[in-house]
């Protein structure tokens, strides 16, 4: 039997997979509504596994609030050592907008008919001929 899933819990999984230090960021938004606000962004069991698979990743993962993050309280799959005010503003704030407006239709801005990881090239920019600069 498959565990329940929610499209917050695949678009978390692909930003994860695109850009594998954003667990962090996944891990306490989704602690900080849990443990301060009372609110599931993603279904226990793939909380669970972002625990599990933030604490296999610990000595791959660059993030600049990983010092947060409690890795012993990771294998018993909790984020309940941080207090409210440890929380920074800006995981506050992103979590607060995700839970709110829901996943985008483009997860973490990757086509989906591209594969996880692929990047779009960046657009061109129309440039006047030096003469129409003011013009």
């Amino acid at each position: 039997m498959t565990a329940p899933r929610t499209p917050l819990d695949d678009y978390a999984r692909h930003c994860i997979a695109d850009t594998p230090n954003v667990i962090v960021s996944w891990w306490l938004m989704a602690s900080w509504l849990y443990y301060c606000r009372d609110v599931s962004l993603l279904t226990d069991h793939y909380y669970d596994e972002l625990c599990s698979d933030l604490d296999a990743r610990w000595d791959t993962i660059e993030h600049p609030h990983k010092h947060l993050v409690d890795r012993a309280a990771l294998s018993a799959g909790s984020g309940f050592t941080l207090t409210e005010d440890a929380y920074p503003l800006r995981v506050k704030g992103a979590a607060e907008y995700i839970l709110s407006a829901g996943p985008p239709r483009m997860p973490c801005a990757v086509n989906e008919l591209e594969a996880p990881g692929a990047r779009r090239p960046a657009p061109k920019l129309k440039t006047k001929p030096q003469g129409e600069l003011f013009g």
